[in-house]
């Protein structure tokens, strides 16, 4: 969890909630040591808890760099049209369809739902 995310998020406490202060929920040391406050607290106790039952991967220090991987080309990789995409959301909202029908749509549909998830997160950071 990034400052400027911590920050935010207290930030939109203090709009919802006039009466609370926003320094109960995040305080940035001027020093440049670690933040404080409940949101930070409670962010790394819940990693520091998964990681010690074993759900998250404790993290490793490597010099190695990881590069992107490509995938390889497949059916759904084409550019569908939008009016298809529009044709193919409406069939899965309201036809019943048999389960490798809809895997089928899923598939084609992905580039579409990605495009639109970067498009949104792009409005709040």
């Amino acid at each position: 969890m990034s400052i400027t995310l911590e920050n935010c998020i207290g930030e939109i406490i203090v709009a919802k909630f006039p009466t609370e202060i926003k320094d109960i929920y995040f305080i940035k040391d001027s020093i440049n040591r670690t933040p404080k406050g409940k949101i930070y607290s409670k962010y790394f106790n819940t990693i520091k808890q998964l990681k010690n039952h074993g759900l998250l991967k404790k993290t490793k220090y490597s010099k190695e760099i990881n590069l992107p991987t490509s995938r390889s080309s497949s059916s759904f990789d084409g550019i569908t049209e939008i009016e298809d995409v529009s044709s193919l959301i409406s069939q899965l909202h309201h036809e019943v369809l048999t389960w490798p029908d809809i895997e089928n749509i899923w598939l084609k549909t992905t580039n579409y739902r990605l495009k639109n998830i970067k498009e949104e997160s792009n409005v709040f950071f």
